[in-house]
């Protein structure tokens, strides 16, 4: 089977789209903890010491809908709802380094203050 263009564009159309759905299908916002409690029979299910796993899986659900929700109005409030990465040339060509960190201070930092940011 020889490989044509035509081909490998339409090859890495698939994979573009394969990436896509598992991205979607790992939304942590969807995961239901439920539905792996609700999977096991009660004879397996753990008890005791073994059932510490399911109780973090529980108590990051319950943190996971109530901390994204006050992350997101925090985030709005702040009037960020975007990040974008350029050259900052203006040309609009891609960031190629690496964010480590994004803070969001209230008020000016001094000169001082930048400078023990960043060194």
């Amino acid at each position: 089977m020889a490989l044509t263009p035509k081909k490998i564009i339409e090859s890495r159309e698939l994979q573009s789209q394969k990436r896509l759905n598992l991205k979607k299908s790992l939304d942590l916002s969807s995961f239901d903890v439920s539905n792996i409690n609700n999977s096991i029979p009660n004879n397996l299910k753990p008890q005791g010491q073994q059932k510490l796993p399911s109780l973090f899986l529980d108590q990051g659900q319950k943190l996971l809908q109530k901390v994204v929700p006050i992350l997101t109005e925090k985030v709005q409030e702040f009037g960020i709802n975007e990040l974008q990465f350029n050259e900052g040339d203006g040309a609009g060509g891609e960031f190629l380094g690496k964010c480590k960190a994004i803070r969001v201070y209230k008020e000016a930092l001094s000169d001082t203050d930048l400078e023990n940011l960043t060194s």
